[in-house]
């Protein structure tokens, strides 16, 4: 064998196996939504998009996970569960994601939920606040941020019953008629029952149609209802809820209104204009005039730097949360050989851990809900300002003096 044969040789085989651990070096980490783009809820949607496509921007110019970039692939489902099933079979299937982050709504969850559990696939941080992703013990792969629908609930029936003094028949709900409604009545009803109420059929209960705009005959009943109702909990998308508020007031029907997170505050702000003042809404992010709190404060300079043009938003801000959560865990792993179940077990191994929101986070096998904690905000003339609990017994007697 001539000598320039065993040169070939021997360079083959000190640098084929360098080649073999370059090829199976991870490129990017493939992310994956499935969220409402189009639609009347579009606006939700669109703003979780941005967050969470701010955060990964944010990473990816700072060397995203050990020098592996982060990438996010997102179709449109337009709110609707009939459309979720495609896509989150491609994104699972065709596009090879590491994990599903950010996804909007309850409906839709339902139908994401079990295509997960089958794939094993890890269903990050979704906007909603549903109990079906809050098991006990949890299910595996989903790893929630925010505080609970039912947590949300307590807070305003607490405040309402506590420091305003109403009694439960005095408080009305007004929900989306799926899941996401059904989930937000069946936590205020259990927070009522603490408070005393005896009978559910005390309660008044209207509801309207997902993805539509007729809120009419919901009004009409509650206002045919005998109850001195005060306070109308809502448990909707923004539209609906601002169009019957404005119906409301047009019938000099003036309870204090209350709103779940997921209406999206900013929206119904700009939806009810000069009709805002007043209206109350829960958050599970830290407040944005809150520029002390690290998390914020990160926020809005990852805005000024990346996408000046856009505003502060309390969805988009949970959307970034959700992404600084993830590389968390995603911090703790080997990009080259991370899979789908070392993310799970990475995230619980978090334990107790900080992220900035000004409040301690947790996970572990047996807790999959980092966060339990809830703040409030009123819509006033000018914006979504900060506002605290013990108010409510002056905004009770303002409302009844209208």
């Amino acid at each position: 064998m001539s000598v320039c044969r065993w040169v070939t040789i021997l360079v083959l085989m000190v640098f084929l196996p360098l080649s073999a651990a370059a090829a199976v070096r991870r490129a990017e980490i493939v992310l994956g939504m499935s969220t409402a783009l189009s639609g009347p809820a579009s606006q939700l949607g669109l703003r979780m998009r941005a967050g969470v496509e701010l955060g990964l921007r944010q990473a990816n110019s700072a060397g995203g996970v050990h020098g592996v970039p982060l990438r996010l692939i997102c179709y449109d489902d337009g709110y609707e569960p009939g459309r979720v099933d495609d896509n989150i079979h491609t994104l699972i299937k065709h596009d090879h994601v590491l994990a599903i982050i950010g996804n909007v709504g309850t409906p839709t969850a339902v139908v994401t939920l079990p295509i997960i559990e089958a794939a094993r696939v890890p269903f990050v941080a979704p906007f909603t606040g549903a109990g079906l992703l809050r098991k006990n013990p949890p299910d595996r792969y989903v790893i929630n941020y925010r505080a609970s629908y039912k947590q949300e609930l307590d807070a305003m029936i607490d405040a309402l019953c506590d420091h305003g003094g109403l009694r439960p028949d005095q408080i009305a709900f007004f929900t989306q008629r799926d899941g996401y409604g059904d989930a937000g009545y069946a936590a205020g009803v259990d927070a009522l029952c603490r408070h005393g109420l005896s009978r559910e059929s005390n309660v008044v209960h209207v509801r309207y149609e997902r993805n539509t705009l007729a809120v009419e005959n919901a009004l009409a009943d509650m206002l045919l209802a005998q109850n001195d109702i005060r306070a109308v909990i809502m448990v909707g998308a923004y539209a609906p809820c601002a169009r019957f508020i404005r119906l409301a007031r047009q019938y000099a029907f003036t309870p204090l209104f209350f709103n779940v997170s997921f209406v999206g505050s900013e929206m119904l702000q700009q939806q009810l204009g000069s009709a805002a003042d007043g209206v109350l809404v829960t958050q599970v992010v830290p407040l944005l005039a809150q520029h002390r709190v690290p998390v914020v404060r990160e926020y809005m300079a990852a805005l000024h730097r990346f996408t000046p043009a856009d505003k502060a938003n309390y969805v988009g801000l949970e959307g970034y949360i959700a992404v600084k959560m993830l590389l968390k865990a995603l911090e703790q792993l080997d990009p080259a050989t991370m899979d789908r179940e070392q993310v799970i077990t990475a995230f619980e191994q978090l334990g107790t851990f900080d992220i900035g929101i000004g409040k301690p986070l947790y996970l572990d096998a047996r807790h999959h809900q980092a966060s339990n904690h809830v703040w409030v905000t009123r819509l006033g003339k000018g914006g979504v300002e900060p506002f605290c609990w013990q108010q409510i017994a002056t905004m009770l007697r303002e409302s009844k003096c209208r």
